[in-house]
């Protein structure tokens, strides 16, 4: 169940960066972007955080969901490595 909501939690956080990449061209925008990302879910959802430290905690006592919690990070990371390897890094 919980790697279910952590599933969907990093589609949604996919397509939040995403938007954030899309919508602006320098460093400084995606700081900004980032930024106020993170202010609108910490307001608006913050059990949103609450479950990638109830997903650590219980991937340390199970090797199952520890290589789970993996794959599902790796997919964020890989759509912020697409983005930050495709856009030139100016800060214009």
């Amino acid at each position: 169940m919980l790697a279910q909501v952590i599933k969907k939690n990093m589609g949604i956080s996919i397509v939040m960066i995403d938007a954030v990449f899309k919508q602006h061209n320098t460093a400084q925008g995606y700081a900004k972007g980032i930024t106020e990302l993170l202010r609108g879910v910490m307001e608006n959802d913050p059990d949103f955080f609450s479950l990638f430290f109830k997903g650590f905690a219980v991937a340390r006592h199970s090797p199952i969901v520890n290589k789970k919690l993996s794959v599902r990070y790796g997919q964020f990371r890989k759509a912020l490595e697409r983005w930050v390897f495709k856009k030139p890094q100016t800060s214009k």
